[in-house]
């Protein structure tokens, strides 16, 4: 018997997927030779915004627009122990785990690695967010 997708996990899906597109629609494809400076690589705090807060929240807390939806609901980084490695971060933004998606074929390793670091440093091993 085939089961039919309820609306809000439909709407949820729908508003998730317009997301991703939207970030993606204005990175270069690897090999362009385009010089348009909107294309440079981006910092990490910036790579964060683009990418993780409409999910993970301004914060780190897991409350951005997107993550309210989700379910399970986004990663809160500001209860993660002070032990997680960068590592850790990385591969789970490499490989996805639970509702959050894979980026391995989205993002490249860099860009990766410097989002997973910047989460460390500004949400995890920072003092001020106890």
């Amino acid at each position: 018997m085939r089961r039919l997708v309820s609306l809000p996990r439909l709407v949820t899906g729908v508003f998730l997927g317009s997301i991703v597109i939207a970030a993606f629609s204005n990175r270069s494809l690897a090999g362009s030779h385009n010089t348009d400076l909107s294309l440079v690589p981006y910092d990490s705090a910036n790579l964060y915004k683009r990418y993780c807060q409409a999910c993970h929240g301004e914060r780190g807390d897991g409350k951005g627009p997107a993550g309210k939806a989700m379910n399970p609901s986004a990663t809160s980084f500001l209860t993660m122990s002070d032990t997680t490695s960068v590592e850790y971060i990385f591969q789970v933004t490499t490989q996805g785990k639970g509702s959050m998606p894979a980026w391995k074929n989205l993002l490249n390793d860099a860009d990766r690695r410097s989002i997973a670091e910047y989460i460390k440093r500004a949400f995890i091993s920072n003092p001020q967010k106890k």
